[in-house]
């Protein structure tokens, strides 16, 4: 079943939240992250982020917002084999060109298969107060929160069972 949503609800990826999907050696993730993450960009200082910004200060933008979704393999560090950042709401009709909150996709590498996958998100605790994360690996599904007090988290820490969820809680 296709279900459509009206053009001034649809949106990529509302702001604060984000999705990863796991697959056997990388992760793809796309991630809501907010305009005041971003240093550098604002030209007209209107405190959002432009397509012509955007294109502008691709490379510098991007190389920011490497460092501000930070994936983790057991401790390991991925290699990042594509990147982009999108506006979120760009295409719906009478939408403006600007945003408080970019898309940033990204895909991650690591030479070998994941086991423990966490992730930071280093910007929290500024302007965004929560993001929360839904991240898929086959059949398992785990939604997380992350905050300026727990920053990190780890993705699938235990099995869930019928009589225990898992965990979105800070690790102490």
């Amino acid at each position: 079943m296709l279900l459509a949503l009206p053009a001034a609800r649809a949106h990529l990826m509302p702001a604060g939240q984000g999705g990863v999907r796991v697959d056997a050696d990388s992760v793809f993730a796309i991630v809501s992250i907010p305009v005041s993450a971003f240093k550098g960009f604002d030209d007209d200082g209107d405190g959002r982020m432009s397509l012509d910004e955007i294109n502008k200060h691709r490379e510098a933008l991007l190389a920011q917002a490497a460092k501000l979704m930070e994936f983790r393999n057991a401790g390991a560090t991925p290699t990042l084999v594509f990147e982009d950042l999108l506006i979120p709401h760009l295409h719906e009709p009478g939408a403006p060109p600007v945003a408080t909150d970019v898309i940033a996709m990204q895909r991650w590498r690591w030479p070998g298969p994941i086991t423990a996958l966490s992730f930071r998100a280093p910007w929290l605790g500024k302007d965004a107060a929560t993001l929360t994360v839904r991240a898929t690996d086959g059949k398992r599904t785990e939604v997380l929160t992350l905050t300026a007090q727990c920053a990190r988290q780890q993705f699938f820490r235990e099995p869930p069972s019928a009589s225990r969820p898992p965990s979105g809680r800070c690790p102490r």
